[in-house]
């Protein structure tokens, strides 16, 4: 049942009986398992929150207006995603007078006027939970709850005496600053009716699209020598890696690094990409200091002395260098975007400053540590149906993960594919349909299934679904 009857206000303060208050709600799930934890999270910048229904007002409250959240309150909201997103948690602006729990759980709704399939949370439509401890001063308080979402509607619900929740007094606070018209609701557990709430309460969902990190170290390193700028060296195996330019007086030596970038999907955006030297020594005058220049090149895994030459692209410069020590430099992301899917290897030559001082750094023979580069990305492309833990392809991995589930899975990560909250003969043919199919950069495109060979596991997989069919 549903109603939208007029606002509902509760009071916050202590009082004998227990404040009933209603929290709003909005997510639905298809994808990730979710896992209930007592963990902390961090709270995002505005741009990580998938979903908010405002920003912050006033924390360390002890009083209020607000809604109930209890065991016979459940506030919710519902939103939408438009693309595949991570959630990475929930929560939201709580106060507590017994600093018990309260749950936090994502549901799958058709529309943004539709109910959980059971108003106390027990249908399977319900895709994840997990438990905040309310403080007793109202916070902005989250935890993990994590989950793939796929484009559609979702709930997202707190409430209290299920999953686990201990809490007989928590709130949401209604002092915030409410961000459009989101339609927060509660559903009253003692009838199953759902009406409108006009509070100023704080909901969020924390998350974004599929991302990853990589820290790398070289595959190659090396030192390109040179008497005239011209014919080059290649000297391999040495604890530093020395760059200077100074042609003039026939020395000049620059450095090339190769870094395999292959499993980072073609089509990926990368956020951070810096790259860190140890300096083990450099030249100055009393009043200049040296800067490093990092050009980028598509590698093919191998140095070559012709690699000395690949100075087309500066990516990145580092700070003037006055210190032993390590430094960081950031590099041009948008140049590392357009190697991904067309090469393996990025390439780099450190190449000194112009006015003839030197920067050393160790090399990856070093006993102490050698170069190494750190990237960052989201990944906004589309993923085959079957890829379950968004490795970018369909393979054994996926096949274990769904076999694993059977019967049980109710989200994309654990083999329910076509969204009817179980595991079953339908998901394995969808699965199997796309083996080796591989993650497409360009959205709304099909991702096309490649060559591969099966292993053992996809034989056997084929064997049980003809034995299942016939």
């Amino acid at each position: 049942m549903q109603s939208t009857c007029s606002p509902r206000p509760w009071g916050f303060g202590p009082r004998p009986s227990r404040p009933r208050v209603l929290l709003p709600l909005t997510t639905r799930t298809v994808l990730l398992a979710s896992f209930l934890a007592c963990v902390s999270i961090a709270l995002p910048a505005s741009g990580q929150y998938l979903f908010e229904t405002a920003t912050s007002g006033p924390t360390g409250m002890t009083s209020g207006s607000g809604l109930l959240c209890d065991d016979q309150f459940y506030p919710g909201v519902n939103f939408y995603v438009d693309t595949m997103v991570i959630l990475e948690g929930v929560g939201g602006h709580f106060q507590s007078f017994d600093g018990g729990t309260i749950f936090g759980a994502i549901v799958a709704v058709d529309g943004q006027y539709d109910t959980p399939d059971q108003p106390d949370l027990s249908g399977s439509d319900v895709l994840g939970t997990t438990l905040i401890p309310v403080p007793e001063t109202s916070g902005n308080v989250a935890r993990p709850l994590r989950m793939i979402l796929t484009p559609g509607w979702y709930a997202m619900i707190f409430g209290s005496g299920n999953f686990g929740a201990t809490s007989t007094s928590a709130g949401a606070i209604g002092n915030n600053n409410t961000i459009g018209s989101p339609m927060v609701y509660s559903i009253r557990q003692s009838d199953g009716l759902r009406t409108y709430q006009a509070s100023a309460v704080r909901l969020f969902a924390i998350g974004g699209p599929p991302s990853g990190a990589r820290f790398i170290n070289p595959t190659q390193d090396a030192m390109a020598t040179s008497s005239d700028g011209v014919n080059f060296a290649i000297v391999e195996g040495e604890s530093t890696i020395d760059t200077w330019e100074l042609p003039e007086y026939g020395i000049v030596e620059r450095g090339i690094l190769e870094f395999d970038i292959s499993d980072i999907p073609a089509g990926a955006e990368v956020i951070t990409a810096r790259l860190s030297l140890y300096v083990t020594g450099h030249s100055s005058s009393p009043t200049y200091y040296p800067s490093l220049n990092v050009y980028g090149y598509a590698g093919d895994g191998e140095i070559h002395p012709s690699d000395a030459f690949e100075l087309g692209d500066l990516i990145g410069v580092s700070d003037p260098v006055d210190d032993f020590g390590l430094i960081r430099i950031d590099l041009d992301g948008d140049f590392i975007e357009s190697l991904l899917g067309d090469t393996d290897y990025l390439g780099l030559v450190a190449y000194g400053d112009d006015n003839g001082h030197s920067i050393d750094f160790r090399a990856t023979e070093n006993p102490y540590g050698g170069p190494s580069l750190f990237i960052s990305y989201t990944i906004p492309g589309t993923f085959p149906v079957g890829d379950l833990n968004l490795s970018g392809r369909v393979d054994d991995d996926d096949l274990s993960l769904l076999l694993a589930n059977w019967g049980a899975g109710r989200t994309w990560d654990t083999g329910d594919l076509d969204e009817t909250r179980t595991v079953n003969d339908d998901d394995l043919s969808l699965l199997l349909a796309n083996w080796g199919a591989s993650y497409s950069p360009a959205p709304g495109d099909q991702a096309v299934p490649e060559p591969a060979t099966l292993s053992l596991l996809t034989l056997g997989a084929l064997a049980l679904l003809r034995r299942r069919r016939s």
